[in-house]
């Protein structure tokens, strides 16, 4: 079996599968509906033209539809725009132009015929012929890795105004604006895209484009750095004096961001912070054990996991100074 016979077979047992569903329900099924698997054409197709630039469209559904999707608007053969009602609008057109139309339906089947063709012309224009000046002092600037923003002085035309902008990304047309600035969000990172943009009149005509510019994009920001740092490794404590003991310690590691400073907690409360991988801690006791642990901050702030402890003893003071010898005798009597 071809192909084109399957696909013909497929939607028949569809349509009948449908029907019996609606037969079971109680409903009256439609031989129609069995027999013609594809919707017919619309009816009635006709239009008119409210302005020199716009055709309003209207049409009949078609007689025979299961489960219609939309419609597909056809413009002197080319498909132009989909409607899910029995109207449709054309815009952009030429003033004083004839405009060939036809209409087909879509269902779950796919689509049908297309209806009977509507010539529908335009309405004259204001008679302006001559097309908008160039837009002047166009620039780029690229605000972000994704975005362009584009400025130009505005176009001038004596007879009908400028109805808007056409602004071109590398030769393609990508958007139009009423005012002097745009803002291109379509763009990648770390890429450069030339632009252009054009004057279009009130009676539809568009000018020259401007002098191309051209713009680069800068690289994304870099993603936030969620991971703390490594616990430094190799925390040393040794007690100098009674009152002093001088810690070290090995580089902690951080990937993203870097390491910016040490935190170091004496018997678990915090004593200070240094960008190095040494402290001496002078606010001991003599003869007094103390616990330290040292943990790493990177460049977003983030703190790690502390270090494993080192413990360190203070001697007691030694008291190398003899006592003063004793006074002269004092004769009581």
């Amino acid at each position: 079996m071809g192909p084109s016979r399957g696909r013909r077979g497929g939607r028949l047992a569809l349509a009948c599968a449908l029907v019996a569903v609606f037969a079971g329900s109680g409903r009256p099924a439609s031989p129609a509906r069995v027999t013609n698997a594809l919707p017919s054409a619309p009816r009635s197709l006709s239009g008119s033209a409210p302005s020199d630039t716009e055709i309003d469209l209207t049409w009949r559904a078609p007689a025979s539809v299961l489960l219609l999707s939309h419609y597909v608007i056809y413009r002197d053969g080319a498909a132009v725009g989909t409607s899910t009602s029995t109207s449709f609008t054309d815009t952009g057109l030429q003033p004083s132009t004839t405009y060939q139309y036809e209409v087909s339906a879509v269902d779950i089947t796919g689509e049908g015929p297309r209806s009977g063709s509507a010539s529908v012309t335009t309405m004259a224009g204001s008679g302006d012929t001559t097309p908008p000046t160039t837009p002047m002092g166009l620039q780029a600037d690229p605000a972000a890795a994704t975005r362009i923003d584009l400025s130009w002085q505005a176009a001038t035309d004596a007879e009908s105004g400028v109805d808007h902008y056409r602004i071109y990304r590398d030769g393609a047309f990508v958007a139009t604006t009423t005012g002097t600035a745009f803002s291109d969000i379509g763009v990648q990172p770390q890429t450069t895209y030339t632009y252009e943009v054009s004057a279009v009149n009130g009676d539809g005509l568009e000018g020259a484009r401007s002098t191309a510019v051209s713009a680069t994009t800068p690289a994304p920001p870099p993603a936030p750095d969620t991971s703390p740092p490594s616990a430094p490794p190799g925390v040393d404590a040794q007690a100098v004096t009674a009152r002093q003991i001088d810690l070290s310690w090995g580089d902690a590691t951080d990937a993203e961001s870097g390491i910016d400073l040490y935190r170091v907690y004496r018997d678990g409360s915090p004593v200070t912070s240094t960008t190095g991988t040494a402290f001496s801690d002078s606010g001991v006791q003599p003869a007094t054990t103390y616990v330290y642990q040292v943990s790493a901050v990177n460049g977003q702030g983030l703190e790690g996991p502390r270090s494993a402890p080192a413990q360190s003893t203070t001697p007691d003071v030694v008291d190398t100074t003899p006592p003063a010898p004793p006074g002269r005798p004092r004769i009581i009597g």
